[in-house]
């Protein structure tokens, strides 16, 4: 039997064994994944070696409670909860090591470490999901570190959303 289509709000819950599906409300204390948030480089950053660069976050594909301004997500009032992060770095040049580091209200919350054995201009990834508890008004930040061979630059890559980092509410 075919399901015709519920309306905003609702979710398609089973209804037992061998009966069709239904759509009902979002049950309480449910979530919709909001507020969410992708946002991505429009162009490559330069970053400095041995040095902590905040990531200048300039483009979004969505922000669906406009939380995500001057680099940064910032929980909404009446929004917090648990929430899910995911940051994904890509460097050019040669990196030794890179951090991809988070941070909540100005220190440092966690950090993943991309190693680059090889030492080649290949470049390098990193990235680092994680689920944290927040209250309204706290706020979420992304910064790299670069450890190159020989001092200089690495760009942060853009291209095809090469770098990006997202949330979303969980409960």
């Amino acid at each position: 039997t075919a399901v015709g289509p519920g309306s905003d709000g609702q979710v398609l819950t089973s209804t037992g064994a061998g009966s069709p599906p239904a759509f009902e409300a979002l049950p309480a204390g449910g979530r919709d994944g909001t507020p969410n948030f992708f946002v991505y480089l429009s162009g490559d950053q330069t970053i400095s070696d041995q040095t902590l660069t905040k990531v200048t976050w300039d483009a979004e594909d969505f922000d669906s409670d406009s939380a995500f301004a001057s680099n940064k997500f910032t929980v909404p009032s009446g929004e917090g909860g648990v929430y899910n992060f995911s940051v994904y770095f890509h460097t050019s040049g040669v990196n030794r090591y890179m951090f991809c580091k988070v941070y909540k209200n100005g220190s440092l919350f966690a950090q993943n470490t991309g190693f680059d054995d090889n030492d080649d201009a290949t470049g390098q990834t990193t990235s680092l999901s994680i689920l944290m508890s927040l209250s309204a008004t706290d706020y979420i930040e992304t910064y790299i570190y670069t450890d190159t061979s020989g001092g200089g630059t690495v760009a942060l890559k853009a291209a095809n959303r090469a770098s990006f980092f997202s949330g979303y509410r969980v409960a």
